[in-house]
């Protein structure tokens, strides 16, 4: 493993300075009738539960101890796995291969949306320093300029 990789999977790791630190946060926030998340959210995150999810995390992250005083396991659902909250591309598509893959990230999103009782999905894309915002209109996933131009202005000065 190179120094930097080794280095970053030391301030990472559950109990690590940098993962501490962003204990403090959820993975999926709410913010009046938008969620924010890395990844996406899918309805089986909102029937799990959110606020769940969050706590989880917070405490794998912090390496804190289940009540059995064990160290907590990896919040499968949403760090690991192709449909993880943190993990999942499904709503990050520009296009898709076909039409039948946007009917379906369309499908999930509404579901979801409507599971959790929100308007829209706002979700970062880090590695391309790109935000996606993503609303149901009718079956079409768009981009929202008015809240994504606030989430980057946001984003930007928290810096």
């Amino acid at each position: 493993m190179q120094k930097g990789a080794a280095a970053r999977s030391l301030l990472f790791e559950a109990g690590g300075p940098l993962a501490k630190e962003l204990a403090r946060h959820g993975v999926a926030l709410k913010v009046n009738d938008w969620l924010f998340a890395h990844g996406g959210i899918m309805p089986h995150h909102v029937e799990y539960g959110l606020e769940r999810i969050n706590h989880e995390v917070s405490n794998w992250m912090k390496h804190a101890n289940n009540r059995w005083g064990q160290p907590t396991k990896i919040p499968f659902i949403a760090i690991r796995g192709f449909d993880s909250m943190v993990w999942s591309r499904l709503y990050s598509h520009e296009t898709f291969e076909n039409p039948e893959d946007k009917i379906q990230a369309c499908a999930l999103l509404s579901a979801a949306l409507v599971a959790a009782n929100m308007r829209g999905l706002v979700v970062l894309e880090i590695t391309d320093t790109k935000v996606r915002v993503l609303r149901m209109a009718g079956e079409f996933l768009q981009e929202d300029d008015t809240v994504k131009g606030w989430y980057t202005r946001a984003w930007i000065s928290s810096e």
